[in-house]
């Protein structure tokens, strides 16, 4: 007898993947742009000071320039230092979208509620929602 999961294909988990980006990217992009643009700065920052650190090393393993020493050791702590500030910036920036997550979800939620109330009411005959129908509401214009 087989044994039935609860597993998805590869192919369905990417497309409900997909669908929720786009929900969540309808609700608030800027979610999307604070995570990436952190994460671009934050892991290319490494590969930045390794580069600028062998052009350092070639200049000590050539030429000896002491002028062209110091401009490289000077654009390293420079570069690095600024994208050091830039990571941090964009960190506190990122905290501060991620911290109305939860008001989102509540949000989003709400009205997910709502919309199926309303096909639930539709379900067992909501009467009309349009025209002029007298209720004690009109009176209280009158008030």
């Amino acid at each position: 007898m087989k044994q039935k999961t609860d597993e998805i294909s590869m192919k369905e988990a990417i497309a409900l993947h997909w669908w929720a980006a786009k929900v969540w990217w309808k609700i608030d992009h800027k979610l999307f742009i604070t995570t990436i643009l952190h994460s671009l700065v934050k892991n290319l920052t490494p590969y930045v000071t390794i580069w600028l650190s062998a052009q350092l090393i070639n200049e000590l393993a050539g030429q000896k320039d002491p002028d062209t020493l110091w401009t490289w050791v000077i654009l390293t702590v420079s570069v690095t230092a600024g994208l050091h500030l830039l990571t941090s910036v964009l960190h506190h920036w990122r905290e501060a979208v991620h911290g109305t997550e939860w008001e989102l979800e509540s949000r989003m939620e709400c009205v997910k509620m709502m919309d199926m109330d309303f096909v639930e009411m539709l379900e067992y005959g909501m009467p009309p929602a349009c025209g002029w129908g007298n209720s004690e509401r009109n009176f209280w214009l009158l008030e």
